[in-house]
């Protein structure tokens, strides 16, 4: 059974009410998504791949560039390029799509420590800063908790024919691996991802998914813990851009707790599910 103590998948306003319940103590406020202007596309013609920083999808805030850590497209082939990053932006950068398969773009961010504090009013707030930080930032407030963010996201472009039979794995610290390729993503199937933390199979982790246009924005219209195996099976029910998102928590090391309570890791893998 997953943390909100469900046995299968949730839809619509469950899943988000269900979401809505933990985010005060699982989840950040914002998470980091790859995303790009087509996940569909042919050899020979030009993409644009950008950064996705909030809730509201496909864009919602821009951010910092010294806040990433890594930005790269692989192709299908094996080779990598490093993408731009400038200012405080969507981190927009235009590739060339010259080769048929699946390309992945990847992103992380550097760790960061945030703090919710419930100030005088009774409000909480969310601050960029370590517990005893965030004390002297937020006067007369009190610490709710306080975390380490590690965030990790992806995006799965597929160029003309692609027939990989599954997707590759980036070796990411906290990562979301479609078992299926791009051939079997097509609306009413069942897609199958393994959660991975640290290279090792990550059991009974909430796994969310939702698609491009659905409402409210801070919900998610399927939910599901993976399997022993850290295998969940998403239903696709229908064509568009879908996001994928994981989340795992940990208590943070004794010696880091005066500065923060929880180590807290996001992945989130986007993909185009065809009709």
């Amino acid at each position: 059974m997953g943390r909100f103590g469900w046995r299968g998948p949730v839809w619509g306003a469950c899943a988000a009410s269900m979401l809505l319940m933990g985010a005060s103590t699982a989840a950040p406020a914002h998470e980091i998504k790859v995303m790009a202007s087509r996940l569909v596309t042919e050899p020979g013609s030009r993409d644009t791949v950008y950064l996705s920083w909030g809730h509201i999808l496909p864009i919602d805030l821009p951010i910092e560039a010294e806040a990433i850590k890594d930005y790269r497209l692989h192709t299908p082939s094996g080779s990598v390029s490093y993408l731009a990053t400038e200012g405080y932006s969507l981190h927009a950068n235009e590739v060339r799509v010259e080769e048929e398969g699946l390309y992945t773009a990847e992103a992380t961010r550097h760790p960061s420590v945030y703090t919710v504090v419930v100030d005088e009013h009774g409000q909480h707030r969310h601050v960029m800063a370590t517990k005893p930080e965030a004390r002297a930032q937020v006067e007369g407030g009190t610490i709710d908790y306080s975390a380490r963010s590690h965030q990790f996201a992806k995006a799965l472009l597929i160029s003309g024919d692609a027939h990989e039979e599954a997707t590759r794995t980036l070796g990411h610290e906290f990562e979301i691996v479609p078992l299926d390729g791009p051939e079997s993503w097509t609306a009413g199937a069942d897609l199958r991802v393994r959660v991975l933390f640290r290279g090792e199979p990550a059991a009974r982790q909430d796994v969310f998914a939702r698609f491009i246009g659905f409402k409210p924005d801070l919900a998610w219209c399927f939910a599901i813990p993976t399997d022993n195996d850290g295998i969940a099976t998403i239903r696709l029910d229908r064509a568009g851009t879908w996001v994928i998102r994981a989340q795992k928590t940990l208590p943070a090391a004794e010696e880091d707790r005066s500065q923060f309570d929880v180590e807290s890791f996001t992945a989130t893998v986007a993909l185009e599910v065809l009709p």
